[in-house]
């Protein structure tokens, strides 16, 4: 299973840490997000890396695909708690796209960890 990017919100929607790691070959770039977010994804840095280098368009790239990746994750949770048949069901634990798979667990304490990998991981 080959992971491309870890984010950690805390409870107040605040992605407090995210790291990239290589794709491999980028090909047609159908795999979304900016040029400088692709280009920290394949240098393997942080957003803590990318506001510690002074790289305000790095940084503000990372923190969009962080806005935007959070974004999906409140929709589809609204979405698959208003069609579950019961209320107390878990909702969504992952997704597939063709690029990636979107991974999600929320703690008991709030802590929301988003994981995205290949497409064929489970």
């Amino acid at each position: 299973m080959a992971i491309y990017a870890l984010y950690v919100f805390n409870r107040h929607c605040e992605c407090i840490y995210h790291t990239s790691w290589r794709r491999g070959t980028v090909g047609n770039g159908t795999g979304g997000g900016s040029a400088a977010a692709s280009a920290a994804a394949t240098s393997g840095q942080n957003s803590l890396d990318a506001e510690a280098t002074g790289d305000p368009d790095l940084a503000a790239a990372v923190a969009e695909d962080a806005k935007l990746v959070y974004g999906v994750v409140f929709s589809l949770r609204n979405m698959v708690s208003k069609l579950a048949p019961r209320k107390d069901a878990e909702g969504f634990q992952s997704y597939r796209a063709g690029a990636y798979r979107l991974h999600f667990f929320e703690t008991p304490s709030g802590m929301r960890l988003v994981m995205t990998t290949d497409p064929a991981s489970e």
